[in-house]
């Protein structure tokens, strides 16, 4: 089996977990997003990551592969680069084991201090 990790560049969308609305943004198996002046017709729409900036934790749900940690790492050079005031924490858990809360609280509050 070979390890294929392509990268595409194209705009990722995201949409609250549990968001039954996800259904009405595809057609034909395309994501088709309603014009900004309609936006306010629909309880939520997919949004970018940058479009999610002032939400305080943002965890990503997805099956694997579907560019979730590559869309963290870009957004967290992003946010590092442009507000370099604010502390952002990029923490991948698939490094931390089951029941290794202790070494994340560590990692997390080293950062913070």
């Amino acid at each position: 089996m070979s390890d294929n990790k392509s990268c595409f560049p194209w705009p990722r969308y995201w949409l609250p977990e549990g968001s039954s609305d996800y259904g009405t943004f595809i057609q034909r198996g395309y994501l088709t997003l309603p014009p900004p002046e309609y936006s306010l017709y629909f309880s939520t729409v997919p949004s970018q990551l940058t479009d999610l900036t002032q939400t305080p934790v943002l965890i990503l749900l997805g099956e694997p592969g579907y560019g979730k940690s590559q869309s963290l790492i870009e957004e967290c050079n992003r946010l590092n680069s442009e507000q370099a005031d604010d502390l952002v924490i990029f923490c991948d858990l698939k490094t931390f084991g089951s029941g290794d809360q202790q070494s994340l609280q560590h990692h997390l509050l080293d950062q913070t201090c």
